[in-house]
């Protein structure tokens, strides 16, 4: 028999707002860049509310309602479905985002038959590596983070003008043994 989920997900709703840009700034690795108003609100309208490739759905505590965490679906290709989740701090390590992924993966695979499941995250987080493997999830590739990403691109830039490009390039991800991982998931029945 199986065991009844501890969360739903429902779509983000105005009154989300505040709970969803919190636990962005508290959890990504650019969530410092969301204390600015402007850049916080930008993100809600662009990429919660106006992003057609991506749906964003709240992680609720079944029982109350409470919000502990939020996830979205993305629709990479004609081929590919990359979920992603972000799960509040207080609630970190309580099983709610195995739970929240197990949910996505229904999804994924009632509404996009065919279609791969993928995730992606930074080799140096435990926790959400751990919810992938949990899940089914097996690594299927390696890439460049994308602070290796950034950082290359803005030595190029120095280095047009110019510029020393050694800081920008010493405090990248991949010196550090950090990539990021994707995992190929087992859509649930």
């Amino acid at each position: 028999m199986e065991e009844k989920s501890r969360v739903i997900l429902r779509p983000v709703e105005e009154s989300d707002k505040e709970f969803l840009l919190e636990t962005l700034k508290l959890t990504s690795d650019v969530g410092e860049a969301y204390n600015d108003p402007k850049m916080a609100e930008n993100y809600w309208e662009r990429s919660v509310l106006g992003n057609k490739t991506m749906r964003y759905l709240m992680v609720c505590l079944a029982d109350s309602n409470r919000s502990v965490a939020y996830c979205s679906l993305q629709d990479i290709d004609s081929d590919v479905i990359e979920i992603g989740l972000n799960v509040y701090p207080e609630y970190q390590g309580m099983g709610y985002g195995a739970e929240a992924v197990k949910g996505l993966l229904k999804i994924t695979a009632e509404e996009y038959p065919g279609k791969e499941v993928i995730i992606r995250t930074r080799s140096d987080n435990a926790g959400s590596v751990r919810i992938a493997e949990k899940c089914g999830g097996r690594i299927i590739r390696k890439e460049k983070t994308q602070y290796d990403i950034i950082a290359e691109k803005l030595a190029k830039m120095a280095e047009e003008v110019g510029e020393d490009t050694s800081e920008i390039l010493s405090n990248r991800d991949s010196l550090r043994g950090i990539y990021t991982v994707v995992y190929r998931m087992e859509k649930e029945d």
